[in-house]
């Protein structure tokens, strides 16, 4: 009787079991194996700001506002200090009415540049005038010459027709005188005689107006030459006229562009009388007291953001060409064990002649919350790569000094089995050192498998009891 009790209570256990891991308490399981995972070398860090900085005057005066004090928090963009600003804004007034002063001149010379360009104009027009009229007079004196040549050989035909109307004349009277022609034949002889003579004048009439014509024209290129000599050197002086113009307008350019730069400088120095916050961060120390005189380059006011940090960390020499090789490294927060997301990583050139160690700069991701500079943090930098065992860290169960993980056996049944752990490979995961073995599976929510294995415990003892 009692054989077939226990008989019946196995079985029933086994079908319980079965139908449970099908409800609402079915366990969510995975099955232990070994992975690759990253050897660390850890090392100590210790968190600073990247954007810390200390604000400093940029003119001098008295300090009559002060807003914020230390551990206040700052938006960018906020006046953090303003200085009395009476003298700026006196130099600000200054620069301007130099900038109107210096436009009014440069108007001035643009109008006297305008005037040369026009006096240049009208001088080269008289100067081309002046050239036409001499070659006009060249023209004209060239024809004079040409007709003064015309009347020459015809004075020289002239003379010599009357030579030899006066040799005719002469045969013709001495042969008349013997009565040896008539009349009439002397009488041509004379009439002849007479018109090469009138010819004779009449050519030489003409040729003293020829020659008086080229005289005359000789004068007229003469008079054009000196007036396009006068006109040469009207544009010479008109051509200096306007180059000096221009001088002074490139003069007035650059007054009006310093005093322009003067206005730029006196509205920047006006500018500097209020202190603005570079970015958003935490005020650290407030260096000068509200009346107090500043000069330039006194600090005003130092702070800090926490929006972006990083780490600093010391690297012996004799790691650093693998933590180089590598190039990779995992940050755990110093009290909570938690890891912090890493955005990049910087390895200095250069090792400390002091302590022979190099310097590594590990930027944190933007938004973390809890950390402040100065605090101290691990950081794991990957060296190599080896197998191990891993689970998630939610199937770790820790009862007193126990550390262990419920473990399925054959039938599906968890029981608590003690392991023990070893680094983390992250944030989610862990190595096991001992107590488990790859291709075990393994609850992995304790808490359920605690649930469970007592709700099967008290099936199993109702159903006894229900059999006895």
């Amino acid at each position: 009787m009692k054989l077939a009790q226990i008989y019946m209570l196995i079985v029933g256990f086994f079908i319980f079991n079965k139908y449970a891991l099908s409800d609402d308490l079915a366990l969510k399981t995975m099955q232990v194996s070994e992975q690759i995972v990253p050897e660390l070398l850890y090392l100590d860090g210790h968190l600073e700001a990247v954007n810390e900085s200390t604000v400093s005057a940029q003119t001098n005066g008295v300090i009559e506002e002060l807003p914020y004090d230390v551990d206040d928090r700052v938006e960018r963009g906020s006046v953090i200090a303003r200085i009395r600003s009476k003298n700026q804004q006196a130099g600000v007034q200054q620069a301007k009415a130099g900038i109107s002063e210096a436009t009014a001149g440069a108007n001035q010379a643009k109008a006297s540049l305008g005037q040369a360009q026009a006096g240049l104009s009208e001088a080269k027009a008289g100067l081309s005038q002046a050239k036409a009229e001499e070659q006009r007079a060249q023209a004209a004196s060239q024809q004079a010459n040409a007709n003064l040549q015309q009347t020459q050989a015809g004075v020289q035909e002239a003379q010599a027709l009357l030579k030899e109307a006066q040799a005719d004349f002469n045969r013709i009277s001495e042969i008349y005188a013997r009565r040896l022609i008539p009349r009439a034949d002397y009488d041509r002889s004379e009439a002849a005689l007479s018109t090469a003579k009138a010819r004779v004048n009449s050519a030489q009439a003409q040729a003293a107006a020829a020659r008086a014509q080229a005289e005359s024209a000789k004068a007229q290129i003469a008079s054009a030459r000196s007036l396009t000599e006068a006109a040469t050197a009207r544009v010479g002086s008109a051509d200096a006229a306007l180059a000096a113009a221009s001088a002074t307008v490139d003069a007035s350019k650059a007054n009006q562009e310093a005093a322009k730069a003067q206005a730029t400088q006196a509205t920047e120095v006006l500018a500097y009388t209020s202190l603005i916050a570079p970015y958003s961060g935490i005020v650290t120390k407030r260096h000068v007291q509200l009346g107090e005189t500043v000069n330039v380059g006194t600090p005003i006011m130092t702070g800090l953001s926490l929006d972006e940090l990083r780490v600093v960390v010391e690297v012996p020499q004799r790691m650093i060409n693998q933590v180089r090789a590598r190039g990779k490294a995992v940050v755990q927060a110093d009290d909570s064990g938690d890891y912090l997301p890493v955005k990049s990583m910087t390895i200095f050139p250069y090792a400390d002649p002091k302590t022979n160690a190099f310097q590594v700069r590990i930027n944190l991701e933007t938004g973390q919350e809890k950390l402040y500079p100065g605090m101290f943090v691990k950081v794991g930098f990957v060296m190599g790569d080896a197998k191990s065992l891993v689970i998630p860290k939610q199937a770790v169960v820790v009862r007193s000094e126990v550390i262990g993980v419920y473990v399925l056996n054959a039938q599906g049944l968890p029981s608590l089995r003690q392991i023990r752990l070893g680094k983390d490979v992250d944030s989610q995961q862990v190595q096991v050192l001992a107590g488990l073995s790859a291709s075990e599976a393994i609850a992995l929510d304790p808490v359920q498998a605690a649930i469970y294995l007592k709700k099967q415990r008290e099936s199993a003892l109702t159903e006894g009891k229900a059999h006895e």
